[in-house]
Parts: structure tokens; sequence; C-alpha cells
């Protein structure tokens, strides 16, 4: 009979500790969600917040080619060279993000739709000046 209870408090850790691990992991997905549907939004500070808000963001539906023309929302904080995640809630289009502005130094792969970077790596991080959504064959960015 002792060994039930031990069982059973064991069970009950393991699962407390998943359901707050799947927590965690569904917090972070749902702060990228506030890039609004059709748009590659990118933020100032790691896991899609901007100055501890999620809807601090800086989104576009089609390009941007020079950050340093926008603030992220509800700030005065200019985009340029300062964001470190990003999210492309495009609904078809791949997305790429570059370290210059008029999408030139260097340039990700290709983003797939829906795919997101929550801290962005030596390179990246506070380094990027202009993104755009692609389109065509081969895929070319589909603003100026």
């Amino acid at each position: 009979m002792r060994g039930v209870p031990l069982r059973r408090t064991i069970r009950v850790a393991l699962c407390a500790a998943a359901i707050s691990c799947v927590g965690l992991l569904s917090a972070s997905s749902a702060l990228a969600t506030s890039c609004p549907s059709g748009r590659f939004c990118v933020w100032k500070d790691v896991n899609f917040v901007t100055n501890g808000a999620g809807v601090g963001y800086f989104g576009f539906a089609t390009w941007s080619y020079q950050f340093s023309a926008h603030n992220y929302n509800g700030t005065s904080d200019q985009v340029h060279d300062d964001s470190s995640s990003w999210h492309n809630n495009g609904n078809t289009n791949y997305a790429k993000i570059c370290t210059d502005i008029h999408y030139g130094g260097n340039c990700s792969q290709p983003k797939p739709p829906g795919d997101n970077q929550n801290n962005m790596t030596a390179g990246w991080d506070n380094e990027t000046d202009s993104a755009c959504f692609l389109g065509g064959n081969p895929l070319h960015c589909l603003g100026p």
C-alpha cells in the first residue's frame, strides 16, 4: 500500500510538469499571433514583445524596404537595426528579412507562412533593415 501513494504523487507531479511546459509553449505561440493575419511582423525584444507588450510590433502586408521609416506600434522606438523576433503570419507567401535597406546585405532564406523566430541569432538580432513577401518564379520581393 505504501507504494501506491508514492506512485500517484509521482504521476501527479509529472502531469503537472507536462501541463506547465505545454502552457509555456502555448504562451509563446499566442504572443506570435498578435501579428495580424496576412502580415509579417517584427518585435524589438525576444519572445514577440516590445517593451513588454506583444502588440508593440511593426508589421507590413507586402514589403518594407527601409525599417528606419517606421516605429513599433504605440512607441517612439524606431525599427531600424532594433528587432529581435519575427513572425511570418502571411497567408500564402514566403518572406525574407535583410540586414540592409532595399533588401540588401545578408538576406535570410525564404520563411514559410506561419514560421517565426522568438530570438534572432547573432548576425540578425538588431541587424535587420528591410523585409518583404516573395512571389513569382524565381522568387522576388513583391515591392519596390
